[in-house]
């Protein structure tokens, strides 16, 4: 249970990063 929400929440940090970077790159064009 414990070990599926860690899985989950690093799902959503590594989505929002990813998310990040593009905004980021485009910005930065």
């Amino acid at each position: 249970m414990l070990a599926r929400l860690a899985l989950i929440l690093a799902l959503i940090a590594l989505l929002f990063f990813i998310i990040g970077a593009v905004w980021f790159a485009l910005n930065a064009m």
